[in-house]
């Protein structure tokens, strides 16, 4: 016999069902518990019950849930409505499982369920569901059942980019939903290993479910901009970046001389300007925006020599510091 304490009465029955047990009652008076199983107690109460958990042998096999192979447990059961044969859930337990939150809408008399980037607008005793603002009709409604709402599974599921699949012989419905966490790992690990073109499929996931996710652009950025070379892709993502951070300035800086080696000059000395208001002892904002003059498409060679002269007086590498008294020499 296996003593459990600090948990809740749903943990230890799940421990129940783990350990196989059937027909089951456990017995907990508040400071001790007793176990009563197949007529007799195994382990005796201490106090008076207060509360139970009842595992029985059923007629039919009980639905099995599992979320990216893991089994789900709600505190209430799920169940299939006959009327639409669907199964639903209980709204709060589903929508927990998936990271999502779930919300009140008092003025449309509505429950919101957000995940990322994806907002679900319901009312119960309805099939309609606003889908970031987009009306869709689902083929069952929102159901109440003993003052708990229910939600069709395979429709929340699916709206938030899941995929649903139901397996009759073992009664069990295996849910597939890419969680960003786990992507973020699997493609730092595949980066370490140079694996680069299996860690961009990754990252472009994780922005696939949360396209805010700073870490998964500026991790796109770097692969495009020197890993995987690709100039536009790595534009694109910096850009990204700037739009979700645009204090960042070595984000900043990044920018600018992508769009230098794009050849988007005017774009390029806007961002070294910007870098140059962000780290004012840097002298790298500057001596950019002088690269840009001084190449051959502007050849503005009075601008250059200006802004080398501003950069050497603030922090420049010695290899910057030779470019821009060479510039300066030649064009005196």
């Amino acid at each position: 016999m296996t003593v459990v304490s600090g948990v809740t009465v749903k943990q230890l029955g799940e421990i129940a069902l783990s350990l196989g047990m059937v027909e089951a009652m456990n017995l907990d008076g508040g400071g001790s518990s007793g176990l009563y199983y197949n007529g007799s107690y195994i382990a005796t109460p201490g106090r008076l019950l207060s509360n139970a958990v009842v595992i029985k042998i059923l007629n039919a096999s009980p639905m099995t849930i599992l979320l990216n192979s893991k089994p789900l447990f709600f505190d209430t059961e799920p169940y299939v409505n006959e009327t639409y044969n669907r199964t639903l859930v209980p709204l709060r337990g589903i929508t927990e499982a998936l990271g999502a939150s779930v919300g009140w809408n008092a003025t449309t008399s509505s429950i919101t369920i957000t995940r990322f980037d994806t907002k679900l607008e319901l009312r119960v005793g309805s099939a309609t569901v606003l889908v970031n603002g987009k009306s869709e009709m689902m083929d069952v409604p929102v159901l109440l059942k003993d003052s708990r709402t229910y939600v069709p599974l395979r429709f929340i599921t699916q709206y938030f980019g899941g995929d649903v699949k139901w397996i009759q012989e073992s009664r069990t419905v295996e849910l597939t939903i890419n969680d960003a966490t786990q992507l973020i790992e699997q493609a730092k690990q595949y980066e370490a290993s140079n694996q680069y073109e299996e860690a961009e499929q990754r990252y472009k996931a994780i922005l696939e479910i949360d396209t805010n996710n700073i870490f998964a652009a500026k991790r796109l950025a770097v692969i495009y901009a020197s890993l995987s070379p690709d100039k536009i892709k790595a534009i694109k993502y910096y850009e990204k970046v700037y739009e979700l951070d645009p204090k960042d300035a070595a984000n900043v800086s990044s920018l600018a001389w992508a769009y230098y080696g794009n050849l988007q000059l005017n774009k390029a000395i806007e961002m070294f300007f910007i870098y140059d208001e962000m780290v004012p002892s840097s002298g790298i904002g500057y001596y950019g925006a002088a690269v840009c003059y001084s190449h051959y498409q502007k050849n503005d060679v009075e601008s250059a020599v200006k802004y080398y002269q501003l950069a050497l007086k603030k922090t420049l590498t010695p290899a910057q510091v030779d470019i821009a008294m060479t510039y300066i020499k030649e064009h005196e």
